[in-house]
């Protein structure tokens, strides 16, 4: 096996300065491609960090790799082309993942991209990079038949255990400029996916409505790997509290552990979680955790229904007081402009809101 000099690059989110002067985020998903391939040299390059770069430096960083890998979301198009240019132009290889072309197959349609991933890419990479057969491995697509065309290999299955996944490389990153609300900070994943089926979200699609989880063991192991100084942790998850008997496990095992006494904990949950679970809330404000991220979308019962939301206007009200009564935060994620909403509707909401 020939050793790789591989850059995992990820791009900036358009206007992504203002946010990132109240959250940034550390690259959860390259740190885990990072430790698929521990035989490689690897680098990560975060450019939200950066985002004052130059073309030059960009440049003269990429032209020394000997593959360029990226994640792609939607609002990221443009800059992840103009980053496969550069590699390009210099004799760099490029493979892209991540969401859109997951979603968009035919984005490998363009000439500097050399190869997608769709799906999990964990598994995907590290058989490119140890040199498998590029028609042997599932969930790749790349350039064929000669005549501009694109070949799409068959899916691959998601990964059944996530707890046989290596832990992320951490080290790769300085972990001084990441935060949460200026509170130093760093992200760990221990679930995937979501079963319902909200007509606006990506994740449904992307994990085709299936939910998978880490053990709570291996949970608190990776909290004892997060870099020194670290004050808040944010569970990735697309839905941390779907299953109540593990949260029960893992709040049981944060004050066992004493987590609870020198880190605070975010999570996104669902507001009818909230309701039907009280005193669940109140074992995890005793756990840590100090803010929920809860998806309203709207106050109006129509929209939310339109939405598959599964939830109402009433469970959204009743939800922030029992967060509030137990002294955990609320960051509300709303959508403006739902079909079927008016003007009226929108500035209602955000009356509402």
């Amino acid at each position: 096996m020939i050793e790789m000099n591989v850059l995992l690059i990820y791009p900036p989110f358009p206007l992504g300065e203002g946010m990132g002067k109240i959250i940034r985020s550390p690259p959860l998903s390259l740190m885990q491609l990072a430790a698929m391939i521990p035989d490689h040299q690897v680098e990560i390059l975060d450019m939200n960090l950066n985002p004052y770069i130059t073309i030059d430096e960009l440049e003269n960083k990429i032209k020394k790799f000997d593959l360029v890998g990226m994640s792609c979301m939607t609002s990221q198009i443009k800059i992840v082309l103009n980053l496969c240019r550069i590699a390009k132009r210099n004799g760099v290889t490029t493979i892209v993942g991540g969401f859109h072309p997951s979603l968009v197959p035919d984005f490998i349609k363009y000439p500097s991209i050399d190869y997608t991933v769709r799906g999990e890419g964990e598994y995907a990479l590290k058989e490119f990079v140890e040199g498998v057969d590029t028609r042997d491995i599932l969930g790749l697509s790349y350039k064929g038949n000669g005549n501009g065309g694109y070949h799409h290999n068959e899916p691959r299955p998601l990964i059944p255990d996530l707890d046989v996944l290596p832990y992320p490389r951490k080290d790769l990153l300085n972990y001084s400029k990441y935060h949460y609300l200026w509170v130093p900070a760093d992200v760990i994943e221990s679930s995937r996916g979501c079963p319902y089926d909200c007509s606006f979200c990506c994740v449904t699609k992307f994990y085709c409505r299936t939910y998978r989880v880490k053990s709570p063991l291996r949970v608190m192991k990776e909290l004892t790997q997060v870099p020194k100084g670290t004050k808040l942790i944010f569970f990735v998850d697309d839905n941390f509290t779907l299953d109540p008997k593990r949260v029960d496990k893992i709040c049981d095992l944060l004050i066992e552990y004493g987590f609870n006494k020198r880190l605070m904990f975010v999570c996104q949950s669902r507001v009818d979680f909230v309701t039907k679970n009280p005193e669940l809330i109140k074992k995890m404000s005793k756990a840590g955790f100090l803010c929920f991220f809860l998806g309203f979308e709207s106050l109006k019962q129509m929209s939310l229904d339109k939405m598959k939301k599964q939830i109402s206007t009433h469970q959204a009200r009743k939800a922030v007081k029992i967060c509030h009564d137990n002294k955990i935060l609320v960051f509300g994620a709303f959508i403006i402009g739902n079909i079927g909403e008016t003007k009226e509707d929108t500035l209602q909401n955000i009356k509402h809101i």
